[in-house]
């Protein structure tokens, strides 16, 4: 009986493993967009909801990878499109004094938030989280000038329950 349980434990957690390399995969292999070449071609200011934002430019595919910010643009919040449908939110922003530290808010193509993390020297600092195409929480993890801190990665799956991993007896 206890060499079953194992087998399931173990093709459950081989299934996990191989979930998160395709996911991994899939990220690895999405076009890297650098922003930092925007500065000096931005589009006019636009109001959204009374609010006053900068836009970007650039026009985001449905599916990006990694995003290089510019080291400093104008105070406030900083918006990008999807190049498919101009009404739809790629990524937010926000600069404040000039400061190489900002928080910055990725979206899916559905409108739903794909991604929330806090930049400090263009590096993730601090909280990181990541979102599953139906806007429930995927996964979060704890970053330290862009390094990625051991053991902190905690996941859900896409109907929002905790995934955990057992730990070896080292």
């Amino acid at each position: 009986m206890r060499a079953f349980l194992f087998y399931i434990l173990l093709v459950f957690a081989s299934n996990i493993w191989s979930q998160t390399n395709d996911i991994y995969e899939k990220i690895k292999n999405l076009k890297t967009v650098d922003l930092s070449k925007e500065k000096n071609n931005l589009q006019k200011v636009k109001n959204i909801n009374k609010k006053k934002y900068y836009v970007f430019s650039y026009m985001f595919e449905k599916e990006f990878g990694d995003v290089t910010f510019p080291d400093s643009l104008s105070d406030g919040c900083w918006i990008a499109f999807f190049k498919v449908d101009t009404n739809k939110v790629a990524l937010t922003i926000k600069y404040k004094n000039n400061s190489p530290n900002r928080e910055v808010f990725i979206y899916n193509f559905n409108g739903n938030l794909r991604q929330k993390y806090f930049l400090n020297d263009n590096k993730i600092d601090g909280v990181c989280k990541l979102y599953h195409a139906n806007g429930k929480i995927y996964a979060k993890l704890k970053y330290k000038q862009g390094q990625i801190i051991d053991g902190t990665l905690k996941t859900w799956t896409v109907e929002g329950k905790r995934v955990k991993f057992l730990r070896s007896a080292d």
